[in-house]
């Protein structure tokens, strides 16, 4: 059954495009977690010729999950795309895909907050 966001979570990521949540790591020294991001692909260069399959849709959402070293989050560091360890970033054409995969990953959608309620370095 096909499930849509639920109402916090669209308004999170309409007022701040991302919602995210930290989740168990199982590797000693990183913290992991798990983000979406809301996506105008009008704004995005070259999202059609990169995404064919997602050309037509003028919004998309972005699933990441990740891990990053527990030390650059504690000490304020910088962290880029290259810093992010086991990586599975996903774009999708709607929120019932996506809201499919956090289902995958364990991840209750209404548990994502706004990134500012986070430790999450991106």
């Amino acid at each position: 059954m096909a499930q849509d966001f639920p109402a916090r979570l669209r308004s999170i990521l309409a007022e701040v495009g991302q919602a995210a949540i930290e989740v168990d790591c199982g590797v000693e020294g990183f913290r992991e977690f798990v983000t979406v991001f809301r996506c105008d692909t009008a704004r995005m260069a070259n999202f059609g010729n990169r995404f064919p399959y997602l050309r037509s849709r003028p919004v998309v959402f972005r699933v990441m999950r990740f891990r990053v070293e527990a030390t650059l989050i504690d000490n304020h560091i910088d962290v880029s795309m290259e810093a992010l360890v086991g990586l599975q970033s996903l774009y999708v054409p709607s929120e019932e895909v996506a809201m499919a995969i956090l289902d995958v990953w364990g991840v209750p959608a209404a548990s994502l907050v706004s990134p500012a309620q986070t430790a999450i370095p991106v």
